[in-house]
C-alpha cells in the first residue's frame, strides 16, 4: 500500500510536469507567432530546449543513484559498527528487523544510534579515566600500590569500557574508600582515647612522638599506612594499661576519702546541698583533680571540726535532750497510761522530764557562747548547721516542733466536729422470733393476749434499757489528750487482782487516793 501511495504520486507529480512542459511549448509558439519566427528556427530551438532537459533528467537520476549507492555503503558500515559498540558497551543488538533492508529509515536510525553510542563511549572512558585517578589517589594515601596492581583498564585496549568494568572499578574504589574512613577512623578513635587516658591520669610519660601526635590535627591526614596504625595501637595498649592502673588507685583512694568525709559532713553538720561529692569515683569523667579537690575539703573540714568541737558538742547536746523530749511527749501521746505509776518509774520518769526541760535553755545558751567566743577569734567565718547558724537551727527545730503539735491537734478536732450522732448505732434489741418464742401460744387465752398486747406490753419489749446515743455498742471513744503529771489523778482504772486487799465500799466509793470518783451511770 505504501509503494502504491509513492508511484501515485510520482505519477501525480510527471502529469503535472509534462502539462507545465506542454504549456511552456504553446507559449513559446505564441511568442514566436507574433514575431513570424520561420519554421527551421523554430525546431532548432525546441530542440536545443528538449537537449536541455534530457541532460537534466539524466543529470537527476546519476545523482539519485549516486545517493542511492552511498546510502547502502553506509547502512552496511554503520551497522557493522553499531553492532560492534553495542557489543563492547554490553548492550542489546540494535533491531534491523524493524526496517526494511537497505532503506532511508534505516539509514537514518543506524546514523542517528551511531551518535549517540559515540557520545555514550566519551562519557564512559572519562567516567573509566576518573576511576583510574581516583584508585591511583587512594593506593597512594594507602601507602599501598598493590591495592590496584591487577586492574585492567578498556582504555589501554583502545575500546570503550563495559558496564561490569566500570561497576568493578566503582566496586574497588569503594573498597580503597572505606578501608581509608576506616583507618582514619581508628585513628581519630586512638587519639581521642590517648588524650582522654593521659589527661585524667596526668599522665607525663610520653615520648616526642606520641606528644606530636596528640597534637596533631587527624582532619589534614593524607597518608595513613598500616604499619603506622599497627604503631599507634601498641601506644594506645601501653596507656591503658597505665590508665587501669592508675583508676584502679584512684578508685581505692577515693572511696578511702570519701568515707572520712561523710563522717565530717555528719559531724559538722553540712547540708545536703553542700554534699557535692559523688560516692563512687568515676575514671571516665574524674581526674586527680577531683581526688585533690576531696582531699582538700576533708582537711578543711578536720579544721574546722576542731576549731568548732565546743560548738558541735553543745549542739549534739541539745539535739539529744530535744530529741528525749519529743519521745517523751510522743510516748505520752499515744499511751494513755504513760503516767501511770508502773513499777514505782513515775517519778524517775517525771524527775528525768524536769531535768531535760531546765536543760534545754541552758544548753542553748552554751551554743551562743561558744558560738560568740568562734566569731571573735575568726572573725568572717559563718559557721553553718544543716545550711543555717546555729542559733537560728534551734529556733527553727522548735518552731517546726510547734507547728507540728498544731497540726496534729487541729486534725483531731476536725475528727471530732465531723463525727455526729446520726454515725453512731444504736443498742440491739431482741428479735420478734425470739419473743415469740419466750411466750409460745401454748393456750387459747395466751394466744389471744399474743394477738391483743397492750401498748404498754410492747413498750416494756420494744424499748431498751439504755438510750441508743449512750449505749455501749454505739458510743464513740473518745481519746483523751494525756494528762500532765502535774495536775491530780481522778478517775483512774485499777486493774482488780486477786492479791488485792478487800476494801469497804466507802474506800471503793472514793477511790485508792481518797477521792470520790464520779461514775456516770447512763
Amino acid at each position: 500500500m505504501a509503494s502504491r501511495k509513492r508511484r501515485l504520486s510520482l505519477d501525480m507529480e510527471t502529469a503535472e510536469a509534462v502539462e507545465n512542459i506542454n504549456a511552456t511549448m504553446q507559449q513559446l509558439h505564441e511568442i514566436w507567432e507574433r514575431i513570424s519566427m520561420d519554421e527551421q528556427a523554430r525546431v532548432k530551438r525546441v530542440r536545443n530546449a528538449y537537449s536541455h532537459l534530457r541532460q537534466l533528467l539524466s543529470d537527476m537520476v546519476e545523482g539519485e543513484e549516486r545517493m542511492a549507492e552511498n546510502i547502502i555503503v553506509d547502512i552496511r558500515k554503520n551497522t557493522e559498527t553499531v553492532l560492534k559498540m553495542r557489543r563492547e558497551m554490553e548492550l542489546e543488538p540494535f533491531p534491523l528487523e524493524d526496517f526494511e533492508e537497505n532503506s532511508v529509515a534505516l539509514w537514518k536510525a543506524l546514523d542517528a544510534n551511531l551518535k549517540e553510542l559515540k557520545r555514550q563511549g566519551e562519557m564512559r572512558r572519562d567516567k573509566e579515566a576518573d576511576l583510574k585517578k581516583q584508585l591511583n589517589e587512594f593506593a597512594r594515601k594507602l601507602d599501598n600500590d598493590s591495592l590496584i596492581g591487577n586492574i585492567k583498564y578498556a582504555s589501554s585496549q583502545s575500546r570503550v569500557p563495559t558496564t561490569g568494568e566500570l561497576a568493578h572499578l566503582e566496586s574497588r574504589l569503594a573498597d580503597l574508600q572505606t578501608l581509608f574512613s576506616s583507618r582514619l577512623s581508628e585513628l581519630l578513635l586512638l587519639q581521642s582515647e590517648l588524650l582522654r587516658e593521659t589527661n585524667q591520669m596526668n599522665y607525663q610519660a610520653l615520648g616526642k612522638e606520641v606528644r606530636e601526635f596528640l597534637e596533631s590535627d587527624l582532619a589534614d591526614v593524607d597518608v595513613l599506612p598500616s604499619t603506622r596504625i599497627e604503631e599507634l595501637r601498641k601506644w594506645s595498649s601501653n596507656v591503658k594499661e597505665e590508665y587501669v592502673r592508675w583508676a584502679e588507685d584512684a578508685q581505692f583512694r577515693y572511696l578511702e576519702l570519701h568515707s572520712h568525709i561523710k563522717e565530717l559532713w555528719d559531724k559538722c553538720y553540712v547540708s545536703e546541698m553542700e554534699r557535692c561529692f559523688p560516692e563512687q569515683f568515676d575514671p571516665e569523667i574524674q581526674t586527680n583533680e577531683d581526688i585533690e579537690a576531696l582531699e582538700a575539703e576533708v582537711k578543711r573540714l578536720d579544721r574546722c571540726l576542731e576549731e568548732r568541737r565546743a560548738i558541735y558538742a553543745n549542739i549534739n547536746r541539745w539535739k539529744s535532750l530535744w530529741k528525749e523530749k519529743c519521745e517523751f511527749e510522743e510516748k505520752s501521746s499515744v499511751d494513755r497510761n504513760f503516767y501511770n505509776n508502773r513499777g514505782g518509774q513515775l517519778q524517775v520518769i517525771l524527775k528525768r522530764q524536769q531535768e531535760v526541760d531546765r536543760s534545754l535553755p541552758r544548753v542553748q545558751r552554751e551554743v551562743e557562747n561558744a558560738l560568740s567566743a568562734y566569731r571573735l577569734t575568726h572573725p568572717g567565718e559563718e559557721v553553718l548547721i544543716d545550711g543555717v547558724s546555729p542559733t537560728e537551727y534551734v529556733e527553727m527545730t522548735i518552731e517546726q516542733h510547734r507547728q507540728e503539735k498544731d497540726r496534729r491537734r487541729m486534725e483531731k478536732i476536725a475528727a471530732k466536729r465531723e463525727m455526729s450522732p446520726g454515725y453512731l448505732s444504736p443498742q440491739k434489741s431482741k428479735s420478734t422470733t425470739r419473743l415469740n418464742r419466750m411466750t409460745p401460744p401454748t393456750s387459747p387465752l395466751m394466744a389471744h393476749r399474743a394477738r391483743n398486747m397492750s401498748e404498754s406490753s410492747l413498750r416494756k419489749i420494744a424499748t431498751p434499757v439504755a438510750s441508743p446515743l449512750a449505749s455501749p455498742v454505739g458510743s464513740p471513744r473518745i481519746r483523751r489528750s494525756p494528762r500532765s503529771p502535774f495536775s491530780p489523778i481522778h478517775n483512774r482504772t485499777f486493774r482488780k487482782s486477786s492479791k488485792s486487799p478487800k476494801m469497804s465500799p466507802a474506800s471503793v466509793r472514793k477511790g485508792i487516793h481518797g477521792v470520790r470518783r464520779n461514775i456516770p451511770f447512763k
